[in-house]
């Protein structure tokens, strides 16, 4: 499993995959969902207002909930 493609309004858009302990792993309740997206500044900036601000991992990283947004460039 991997590798999605997520159509955005206009001509830009984005690709995506999970990776992880959902897709190599056992995960368990605990675990959170790991998906690299390649994103533009402006999307990464809008999803980085949205983020959890205690939940810095890394600057690649955006943490909403479980949801760990890996940003690819």
């Amino acid at each position: 499993m991997g590798g999605g493609r997520i159509q955005k309004k206009g001509n830009n858009d984005m690709n995506a995959f999970l990776t992880g302990s959902h897709i190599y792993g056992e995960p368990t309740s605990r675990s959170d969902i790991d998906l690299v997206i390649r994103l533009d500044q402006y999307q990464e900036q809008i999803l980085r207002s949205l983020s959890d601000k205690n939940e810095k991992i890394n600057d690649d990283s955006i943490r909403i909930g479980k949801l760990n947004l890996i940003v690819a460039r």
